[in-house]
């Protein structure tokens, strides 16, 4: 047992030795490919130099298939879960060379394609959607957004430690370039559905679940530069772009006014002498107050506003306040000019008009009453 603990400890010290020297041989060519790269560049018109092009060229070719084998068996090694301090290593020179030699982006497409690519591809899917949680009170979308963070939290932590800390002050941006991209263009292949406005409340859920994951993801930005590369980034303009909330206030302003205005229209039923010594729970006497202020706590109940559109469901409210107003002036009108000025109708417009008062100034009411005759 204890052989083989030996060789176990052993076999661990040359893989750390060979991921060690592989980095830093990599990283000297890189060195000596950039003093080469500024010598070729002040002397690029010497026949000298075209005569070797070719030279340079598998020069830069060699280098760059070496840098590309040696971080891809590092992300492969973290997938498998065998991350070592070897590995750390590896992955810290392998990205430093290619900052070096400004290729940042081919490690962040091999980041995307070889690391984070399988995992979004198990986890966004069509049937991810339709299958329910084993958390019943979750939507479904929540649930695949959850998995997303857990992996850019915890998988992608490594590499985003040493971009962020180690190699700070490079160009790169995992965060957006191998992650964000990666998953956006996912949703769009497989989850198209999700950007439906038709059925509002799915779709509120599902924009609500969405806009929850983009403050999940902005959180991760180490940077206040990094926070707005990823905010101006043309695919978060465009994924943002595909919420049609426009489409879905038209449609919640349909549910919301259809019910409000049937009821207005409905002289009858909108004022039932029976309704004014039965007053709601909320102390509303007509049905058509009880309608209005229903449909404004509707405009801002959690399962229907949306911060996107606050403006919208603001004025909404306005509006519906003014409908309220032209439709109380015209009852009392209708009241007073249909009962011919009787001190029944008096006394019935009166009940209308004055609200329901405190028992300390019930005393004063008929003064307020007869204020109005």
């Amino acid at each position: 047992m204890n052989q083989l603990l030996k060789w176990k400890i052993y076999w661990e010290l040359i893989e750390k030795i060979r991921h060690l020297h592989l980095g830093k041989q990599v990283e000297r060519v890189a060195i000596e490919f950039n003093q080469m790269q500024h010598l070729v560049g002040r002397g690029k018109d010497l026949p000298f130099m075209k005569e070797n092009e070719w030279r340079i060229t598998r020069i830069k070719n060699t280098l760059q298939n070496k840098l590309s084998k040696t971080l891809i068996d590092a992300l492969h090694e973290m997938q498998s879960g065998q991350t070592n301090s070897g590995t750390k290593q590896s992955l810290v020179q392998c990205l430093r060379t290619y900052a070096l030699i400004d290729q940042t982006q081919v490690a962040e497409w091999l980041i995307r394609e070889q690391f984070v690519r399988p995992f979004v591809a198990k986890t966004i899917t069509k049937k991810a959607l339709n299958d329910r949680p084993s958390n019943s009170s979750v939507n479904q979308l929540t649930a695949v957004y959850n998995k997303l963070i857990s992996f850019a939290t915890v998988d992608l932590q490594p590499i985003l430690e040493i971009t962020q800390k180690t190699l700070k002050g490079t160009s790169y941006e995992i965060l957006v370039n191998s992650f964000w991209v990666e998953v956006v263009e996912r949703i769009n292949a497989e989850c198209s559905s999700i950007y439906a406005p038709g059925q509002t409340n799915t779709f509120h859920k599902n924009y609500s679940a969405t806009v929850a994951f983009i403050s999940g993801v902005e959180s991760l930005c180490s940077t206040k530069k990094s926070l707005l590369y990823l905010r101006s980034h043309q695919r978060y303009a465009e994924f943002m772009k595909r919420w049609q909330l426009p489409v879905y206030f038209q449609l919640r302003f349909r549910e919301i006014i259809n019910s409000v205005e049937e009821l207005l229209n409905d002289p009858k039923a909108s004022i039932a002498a029976d309704n004014l010594s039965k007053p709601t729970e909320k102390g509303l006497a007509l049905a058509a107050t009880l309608a209005v202020s229903n449909a404004i706590e509707q405009c801002w109940s959690d399962n229907v506003f949306l911060y996107g559109l606050s403006h919208r469901f603001w004025k909404l409210t306005l509006q519906l306040l003014r409908r309220y107003n032209l439709w109380a002036s015209n009852v009392l009108q209708h009241i007073l000019e249909s009962s011919a000025g009787t001190d029944k109708s008096k006394d019935r417009a009166a009940k209308i008009i004055i609200p329901k008062l405190p028992e300390s100034v019930q005393q004063d009411f008929p003064l307020l009453r007869g204020s109005h005759n």
